[in-house]
């Protein structure tokens, strides 16, 4: 079973991101992240909010920490 949702956590985004780029008028602009500080400044945001989403998962589950 890991196996399996492994591969669709690689193929979804994939097949996604390709239907993105060839729409004309697309969700998220995939074509601006080519600027590699927009690249950078995305990935930045988005693993800042993973680890304050982390942070606060854990500490509902450990309240004496």
């Amino acid at each position: 079973m890991d196996r399996r949702i492994l591969r669709r956590a690689t193929i979804l985004p994939a097949a996604w991101a390709l239907l993105e780029l060839r729409t004309d008028h697309p969700l998220i602009k995939l074509r601006a992240l080519r600027d590699t500080d927009a690249l950078l400044a995305n990935g930045t945001a988005v693993g800042l909010g993973a680890a304050i989403t982390l942070d606060r998962w854990r500490a509902r589950r450990c309240p004496s920490r």
